[in-house]
């Protein structure tokens, strides 16, 4: 048998005395130029430092999209959450998505549907703006601010894609048609984020227009389940 075979696995019975064979292991090398010896491929030393630097940057910078097991709809009632038995071909459902805004600076936010061909996105409210964080959010659990029950006045006035404010967290609700059964529907939103960064530059004068606009778009899926 070849050393470099590290997958072949010997029948049983066939030795009486079985070894550990050399497993050979797959890493990127180096590599380097023939004429000046400049390093053209360097191999990673720690290959999680890259996802752990974008996990870091989503945690920090870009919003928190969660799918609400309840929230609060008034004083006396709950609003249910998406009931996976009625994702149905033909029926719009509401689907309700909560925002978490993690700096402490307000976030405009921008979300688009993509394009389905088994299903049709309505967002009802696709643009809004989170608050900003705050310690106190953290401490306060029952300083909510409720929207309306439907049929009551306010509710006409108040915004018809935003069924929940607390904090600085906001909850949208969007329509979802199927058009076709499936074993699992996901829904692509591209969701754009953009907030003033607080961090002036050194060098540029001390004024409002020195402050610039930090832009992020990120493509988020959310997966409700199967159609029938």
């Amino acid at each position: 048998m070849a050393i470099s075979d590290a997958n072949y696995v010997p029948p049983a019975g066939t030795s009486h005395n079985p070894e550990p064979q050399r497993i050979r292991l797959h890493m990127k090398l180096s590599r380097r130029c023939r004429i000046c010896h400049h390093i053209l491929i360097k191999p990673e030393s720690k290959a999680q430092a890259t996802r752990f630097k974008i996990q870091l940057m989503a945690a920090n910078f870009l919003p928190t999209v969660t799918l609400p097991r309840a929230l609060p709809h008034g004083r006396g009632a709950m609003m249910t959450p998406l009931n996976a038995d009625a994702l149905r071909v033909g029926v719009t459902v509401p689907v309700v998505l909560r925002f978490t805004n993690p700096l402490y600076t307000e976030v405009e936010v921008s979300v688009v549907a993509g394009r389905m061909r088994n299903a049709l996105v309505e967002i009802l409210e696709p643009q809004f703006t989170l608050p900003p964080f705050a310690d106190l959010w953290e401490l306060d659990d029952d300083d909510y601010d409720f929207i309306s029950a439907p049929g009551t006045p306010s509710s006409e006035t108040a915004r018809r894609g935003i069924v929940h404010r607390q904090g600085n967290r906001i909850a949208i609700q969007i329509q979802v048609t199927p058009q076709a059964p499936t074993s699992c529907l996901s829904i692509p939103l591209l969701v754009k984020c953009s907030h003033m960064d607080e961090m002036a530059d050194i060098d540029a004068p001390e004024s409002s227009a020195s402050r610039r606009v930090v832009s992020n778009a990120i493509w988020v899926y959310v997966s409700l389940g199967a159609v029938n």
